[in-house]
């Protein structure tokens, strides 16, 4: 047909301009790759050639399966139980993360072809955690649904006695005491202006279901009880990117931040990514009796490995199962975790918590004169130890400046009693 037309055109330009005849030079040089009858140009095919290739490719077949579209990302994925890959087995929805972009923004991104069920989301691989903007908002070991729905049996088919005698007798916690933990949880999952109103009303009777002592039992065994994330989890493999890493967290406005690098949780030692829980539980104290609003705090953790070999070993621990960075290493880490999260909200209150002993008081001092920073243990714990001795002295009529009189015998060596010992010196000093 096309060698028709270009005939016609041949006659009608008989003595006709020149340009007539450009006209039709071009146009057979757009038909390279044509073919006319059995004749094929240098570029082109023949039916018969193409025939053969195809016959050489597997066959199209149309992917029937079905695609949502989700106009989520960051944390509201973690929150909706539909497109969430995590925990707790129910029923399964098959899709898979892709973006979809329009100019320079996300806009959406579509699901198909891979089974995902609801709730914490620890199995998104690493790129479909950058994809959805939930990096950051898990921790950083991707487990398998195979482990999580192991997690669960166990939960499921736990008894009633949720902590052997023997542990009660040492550690102060009961079946209780976590079992109202638990349910104080699952409000704070569903409704967390109820879970602050009752907090704020029974304040002394749940402050140590929420705090310690119960805090101790859930760090030991955070890896057992997760169900939801809560915070950020900065590791060691997010070296270079935490600036970038930060801005999944959904709050722009952030009034204190607290983090652990696990290393030193109360008197249990190295509890790696498990000690998440102190932060989580002492901002929910500061939001019920200090008056910081629950979207303005933000418990961060910082794993950097963990010594504790026991958690290694253990196929439902979440954090990273290499031992603990030392030295420099550990610093470059740390610093480049303040220097993010102070970018981002420099008015923002940083405290430190459980951290080793070797660690707290170097941190402090590095920090101190370019962010405002807080050690817990060095300065908290301290101040309400002076607080007390002075209170004493007035109780016994006694004036301040009879501190420097007393003699004072501090218990242990770690974070929080060098920090009493360093604090009742300074007051002494002061006093004279």
């Amino acid at each position: 047909m096309l060698t028709s037309l270009l005939g016609r055109a041949e006659q009608a330009a008989a003595g006709h301009c020149s340009s007539t005849a450009l006209l039709l030079s071009s146009i057979r040089a757009y038909t390279i790759g044509a073919t006319t009858g059995a004749t094929t140009t240098h570029e082109g095919g023949s039916q018969a050639q193409a025939k053969e290739i195809q016959a050489q490719l597997p066959p199209y077949v149309p992917n029937a399966e079905p695609v949502s579209i989700v106009h989520k990302l960051g944390i509201s994925v973690l929150h909706d139980p539909w497109f969430n890959k995590g925990d707790q087995p129910l029923t399964p929805v098959r899709v898979e993360a892709t973006l979809l972009h329009f100019g320079p923004h996300i806009v959406a991104h579509s699901m198909s072809s891979r089974v995902l069920t609801p709730s914490a989301g620890t199995a998104f691989s690493k790129a479909e955690r950058e994809r959805l903007g939930v990096r950051g908002l898990l921790p950083p070991r991707v487990t398998t649904l195979q482990l999580q729905e192991d997690r669960f049996m166990a939960e499921y088919e736990a008894e009633l006695t949720m902590i052997p005698p023997e542990e009660i007798a040492t550690g102060g916690v009961t079946s209780e005491m976590a079992r109202r933990w638990q349910v104080l949880q699952h409000l704070q999952d569903r409704n967390e202006t109820l879970f602050y109103k009752v907090l704020m009303e029974n304040f002394v009777e749940m402050a140590p279901i929420i705090y310690t002592p119960t805090v101790g039992w859930v760090c030991s065994n955070y890896h057992k009880l997760y169900r939801r994330p809560r915070g950020m989890f900065f590791s060691a493999k997010d070296k270079g990117e935490m600036a970038a890493l930060v801005y999944n967290w959904p709050q722009s406005d952030v009034h204190a931040v607290v983090v652990t690098d696990g290393s030193r949780i109360l008197g249990l030692g190295d509890l790696g990514l498990n000690g998440l829980g102190i932060p989580v539980g002492k901002l929910d104290l500061y939001c019920a009796a200090a008056g910081f609003h629950p979207t303005k705090v933000l418990p961060c953790v910082v794993d950097v490995g963990t010594d504790n070999v026991a958690l290694r070993s253990d196929p439902l621990y979440c954090g990273l199962t290499r031992p603990r960075l030392t030295g420099p290493a550990y610093y470059e880490i740390l610093d480049e975790f303040v220097h993010a999260i102070m970018t981002r909200w420099p008015d923002a209150v940083l405290q430190f918590e459980d951290f080793q002993m070797k660690h707290a008081l170097t941190l402090l001092e590095r920090y101190r004169n370019h962010h405002l920073v807080f050690n817990d243990d060095i300065q908290g714990t301290a101040a309400t130890a002076l607080a007390g001795l002075y209170g004493a002295l007035r109780v016994q009529g006694k004036g301040l400046e009879a501190i420097g009189k007393q003699r004072v015998v501090c218990v242990g060596a770690g974070s929080a009693g060098m920090g009493v010992v360093r604090m009742v010196a300074a007051g002494m000093e002061k006093q004279g």
